[in-house]
């Protein structure tokens, strides 16, 4: 909270700020700061809500995930702080690095394969590449354990940078940062708060056993990927109706 507090001096400063005309905004210029945005959200809450739930109720798997899974490694598998400095910690360094690469090759691609509603497919696809992860309870060793775990790593980074590519796309310049701002604040609304704080949950109120937080993670987070496809896959389908969407995405 202490560290956290500054930023608010940082917030306070922007409101200062006037920002210049951005291309393609006149029109949406001549409205009052955050009337046009919301006017936009509504317009074409089809495609932008699913898009923003998708995302939040994913990233609450890496909030929970992240809290209980060097809980799950020491109980399950006796991991030591050694194991966790000298091989998990790099395995992660890894996937985690490659993550945005193949997210980014992923969106080149569909550009210039000139199938820009391609990018909503990956977003459906992409939280099941994240399941295992989420069952590495159920590794017959710890070396294949953590090696699930970091996998985690690169699914997530690629959902990540595709939603927020897509996020700039599909909507006109000047929301760009009012666009990728309500991720963060629905990550942590939603992820961060129930995340962490359903995994405990679930081990304290249905499994009853601090030993099993594995299972737990497993029964949070597999339905939460499963729905967060579901949003995306919802996205895909509406967004195939908004002649608005598709031009700006096509852009």
């Amino acid at each position: 909270m202490l560290f956290g507090a500054g930023g608010l001096a940082v917030a306070a400063l922007l409101l200062l700020c006037r920002e210049p005309q951005r291309q393609g905004s006149a029109q949406m210029a001549t409205s009052l700061p955050g009337r046009a945005e919301l006017a936009f959200l509504i317009a074409h809450r089809g495609v932008l809500v699913p898009l923003y739930l998708g995302f939040a109720v994913c990233f609450a798997v890496v909030y929970g995930a992240a809290a209980w899974t060097p809980a799950m490694l020491t109980r399950h598998f006796a991991a030591t702080p050694a194991f966790f400095a000298g091989v998990l910690g790099p395995l992660s360094l890894v996937f985690a690095a490659s993550g945005p690469l193949i997210g980014g090759w992923l969106l080149d691609r569909t550009m210039r394969a000139g199938k820009p509603l391609a990018r909503f497919t990956v977003l459906a696809l992409v939280p099941f590449c994240a399941i295992p992860a989420q069952l590495a309870v159920m590794a017959g060793s710890l070396p294949m354990a953590a090696a699930l775990v970091a996998s985690a790593g690169a699914a997530f980074a690629v959902l990540g940078i595709v939603t927020l590519a897509t996020l700039q796309a599909v909507v006109p310049p000047r929301m760009r940062g009012a666009a990728v701002s309500l991720t963060l604040v629905l990550n942590t609304v939603i992820g961060a708060t129930l995340g962490p704080l359903a995994v405990a949950a679930i081990t304290e109120r249905v499994i009853g056993d601090h030993a099993q937080v594995g299972w737990s993670i497993a029964l949070f987070a597999v339905p939460c990927l499963l729905l967060g496809a579901g949003l995306y896959a919802l996205a895909r389908r509406n967004i195939a109706r908004d002649r608005e969407l598709v031009k700006l995405l096509s852009a």
